[in-house]
């Protein structure tokens, strides 16, 4: 088992190690209970959406990564990206409520 605690390049918990498990779960948990809770006629919350794309972005660079980082978001190319994420990668209850937050924060004049 790694129990390394930090990336030394980026002082973030290393993949694989117990840190990055517990946050991986808790990352789940809250996105899980963010979608349980939310009404039907709502988008999940924009902190929701963000943890959404930090969970599944491509790296640096990336719409989704940027959009999880500062909650700015480059509608079409995070679209581009969230559509070329494999199923396997993504539960198809966060890719609907991350799809419906972008489509409904273009919708309000938000893009």
């Amino acid at each position: 088992m790694n129990i390394t605690p930090l990336n030394p390049e980026n002082n973030t918990p290393a993949a694989g190690s117990v840190i990055w498990k517990v946050n991986q779960k808790q990352a789940k948990h809250l996105i899980d209970h963010a979608i349980a809770v939310t009404p039907a006629d709502m988008t999940i919350p924009l902190s929701t959406a963000r943890l959404i794309a930090a969970t599944i972005h491509r790296g640096p660079g990336s719409a989704l990564s940027e959009f999880a980082s500062t909650g700015e978001v480059d509608h079409l190319r995070a679209a581009d990206e969230l559509e070329h994420t494999s199923i396997h990668d993504l539960p198809a209850d966060w890719r609907t409520a991350l799809q419906e937050f972008l489509t409904k924060e273009v919708d309000n004049g938000k893009a």
